[in-house]
């Protein structure tokens, strides 16, 4: 099963553009996607203060997430999350999802020198289908009175709050919710 970080990196790349590693609004939605995956993990909650508070040391066995929650075990005092996540959004997380998705072969990478001297590499599907599933998936929520689930839903917002959804929203949703959430 692919993570909260890895389904939003596969929704935010176009089907044919691809997606080059330099959005920032992208990497605000992987910083609260990873957040969201530590704490539907029950690695990490949230305390009165709105500080992260960490439940669960121990790794997860994706790199990515092992680090962030590293960093908050070796924080040295409660971090709020507003800020934890701000600071994790300026971090080069775009480029080290893709890595990560090209590595498990999600993605393909391609490099090339943008304004003829730029070097820049651009991310492509490797297949259409996981995205597809993704996308099928959210649809069948929205449109087809599926049981809404914990991580679909904050799939959904954290892809609302980092860009276009990878389908369009009309009256026919099914779940008051999403209306009221998504309108």
């Amino acid at each position: 099963m692919l993570t909260l970080p890895e389904e939003l990196f596969l929704l935010a790349v176009h089907d044919e553009r691809g997606l080059t590693p330099f959005s920032s609004r992208v990497n605000l939605g992987l910083a609260g996607a990873v957040f969201m995956e530590l704490s539907l993990l029950k690695k990490i909650k949230t305390n009165a203060s709105d500080e992260i508070v960490v439940i669960d040391s121990k790794p997860i066995g994706e790199d990515l997430l092992d680090k962030s929650l590293n960093d908050l075990v070796e924080a040295p005092m409660p971090v709020p999350a507003t800020r934890w996540i701000s600071k994790q959004s300026k971090l080069p997380l775009h480029f080290l999802w893709a890595e990560q998705l090209t590595a498990k072969k999600f993605l393909r990478k391609t490099s090339y020198l943008f304004l003829g001297f730029i070097p820049t590499q651009r991310y492509f599907l490797s297949n259409l289908e996981m995205k597809n599933s993704i996308v099928e998936r959210l649809s069948e929520i929205m449109y087809e009175k599926s049981i809404l689930d914990e991580r679909s839903i904050l799939l959904l917002s954290s892809k609302r709050k980092s860009g276009r959804l990878p389908f369009r929203y009309n009256s026919d949703c099914n779940h008051s919710f999403f209306y009221l959430t998504f309108s």
